[in-house]
């Protein structure tokens, strides 16, 4: 391990790992704490990729960023999925293919054409 990463956001995601395994091996070692001892010291200067503290702190943030993208994708794909069944009960109940309203979406106005013209 070194100082060679001057910010969490920086280490590999493959180092964060590796890590935090070691990390996980010395709490579970039961060596009556000599490899906790030995694994959750903090270097001075602080070590990004290897001080347990940097380590576990990084791996917070990155599963936070996740569970907010992942939230934010659910809300994307539940906004799709109503604006497809309100446009299967359109197409149901108006066989002719005219669309007859338009939704607005977080991307801008979904449009349609029928025949040559814009509806909106």
């Amino acid at each position: 391990m070194s100082n060679k990463y001057k910010h969490g956001d920086k280490i590999p995601l493959e180092v964060i790992t590796t890590r935090l395994r070691e990390l996980i091996g010395a709490v579970t070692a039961g060596d009556g704490g000599k490899s906790v001892e030995r694994e959750f010291t903090m270097r001075v200067p602080a070590e990004l990729d290897r001080d347990a503290d940097c380590i576990l702190s990084e791996a917070r943030m990155r599963l936070e960023s996740q569970e907010r993208d992942i939230v934010a994708k659910d809300a994307e794909i539940a906004e799709l999925v109503d604006f497809v069944l309100m446009f299967r009960k359109d197409r149901l109940n108006n066989p002719s293919g005219i669309i007859s309203s338009s939704t607005d979406n977080t991307a801008g106005k979904l449009t349609t054409k029928h025949k040559g013209q814009s509806h909106e």
